[in-house]
């Protein structure tokens, strides 16, 4: 979308509609999960001393953010016990092509591709009976969040957690969808969910007394 089209421009032209003082900074970066979001936020979050922080998780956040890598390239993640696991990004001797180094291309890549793609495995996160490992994933989100509350404590920032959920947990149409399309869950018959990752983050927020917004209501 163009620019002025992004909701995070949007929010700020509608704060400065109402009169308020307000900079909105986008410090989204395709690609990265709520880990790298919350390390760079470590690293960087003072420099701009922010009045309230928004987080706005995705689904798949929470299988990237057990992963030790993302497509090849080590990342850094939170340990369980909430130990930060730093690690520095090893730059390959190849220049990687355009299509490689997006994460929205390589999906279109995907989508061209014949014949039925294996099973993604981001999408156990949306079953009923997880798969070995989300409780890892989920631990380590849980810390991941943490982290960011105490920093956001202690540079005296309000922090505002809304998880987005995909269309199908808004759109009963595009959930039949997906339960059928080959680059979704291919007419899996495991009971499912699109709802669980968000209630999952919601899960989280009230178990670490974090303010959170769930939008599904509004979207529907």
């Amino acid at each position: 979308v163009e620019r002025e089209d992004l909701f995070v421009d949007q929010l700020e032209g509608w704060w400065r509609s109402e009169e308020r003082r307000v900079d909105v900074v986008n410090a989204g970066t395709e690609g990265w999960s709520t880990d790298q979001e919350v390390a760079w936020f470590l690293a960087n979050a003072e420099a701009y001393d922010p009045d309230l922080v928004l987080l706005f998780p995705y689904e798949n956040d929470l299988y990237w953010n057990g992963q030790e890598s993302y497509y090849g390239t080590p990342k850094p993640r939170f340990e369980p016990s909430g130990v930060f696991e730093a690690k520095t990004l090893v730059k390959s001797a190849k220049k990687k092509s355009l299509r490689e180094s997006s994460a929205a291309l390589r999906a279109l890549g995907m989508l061209a591709r014949r014949g039925p793609p294996p099973p993604n495995p981001e999408f156990g996160v949306l079953l009923e009976s997880p798969p070995a490992g989300y409780a890892d994933w989920v631990a380590r989100s849980e810390n991941a969040l943490k982290n960011l509350r105490e920093a956001c404590t202690v540079l005296g920032a309000r922090l505002l957690l809304v998880p987005i959920p995909s269309k199908s947990a808004v759109d009963p149409a595009e959930k039949a969808f997906f339960q059928d399309w080959t680059h979704g869950l291919q007419g899996a018959k495991t009971p499912w969910s699109p709802d669980k990752p968000v209630n999952e983050f919601l899960g989280l927020a009230t178990k670490l007394g974090i303010e959170a917004l769930d939008p599904r209501a509004t979207l529907i």
